[in-house]
């Protein structure tokens, strides 16, 4: 296991108030994803901030609806949340506005324990103003 993986691990073991570098986000985000998508962007709208930390969040207060969304796996996401109890942590920054988050990194995770009935996501990494 890469030293991200394992400090996210630890994290999520220990308490939120875990900080993580840009850099380390952007390793997080690319074990899940390709990152090729996001041409090049990613790592410097990433670095536009000192750190992100891991905290407790409102489902309602991201805006779950700023990006489309594939509901074949938004439910394969929920059917997996019920059997383990558990989900990768999800990405957010803050606005200002309606949400007080916007999605960065989860949508499809986010919509998914919304629809299994979950208020509040645990150990979601917010970046650092």
């Amino acid at each position: 296991m890469n030293d991200f993986l394992s400090k996210l691990n630890k994290a999520l073991i220990e308490s939120e108030g875990q900080t993580l570098s840009p850099e380390e986000v952007y390793d997080y985000i690319a074990s899940r994803h390709d990152v090729s998508k996001f041409r090049g962007t990613l790592m410097p709208f990433l670095k536009q901030f000192d750190h992100f930390i891991l905290k407790d969040i409102s489902l309602y207060d991201i805006d779950l609806e700023q990006y489309e969304l594939d509901t074949v796996k938004a439910k394969e996401y929920g059917a997996q949340y019920l059997k383990s109890e558990s989900y990768p942590p999800i990405v957010v920054t803050p606005q200002s506005g309606k949400y007080t988050y916007e999605m960065i990194d989860g949508t499809h995770r986010a919509n998914a324990l919304k629809s299994v009935g979950l208020r509040q996501l645990k150990h979601t990494l917010v970046k650092i103003i």
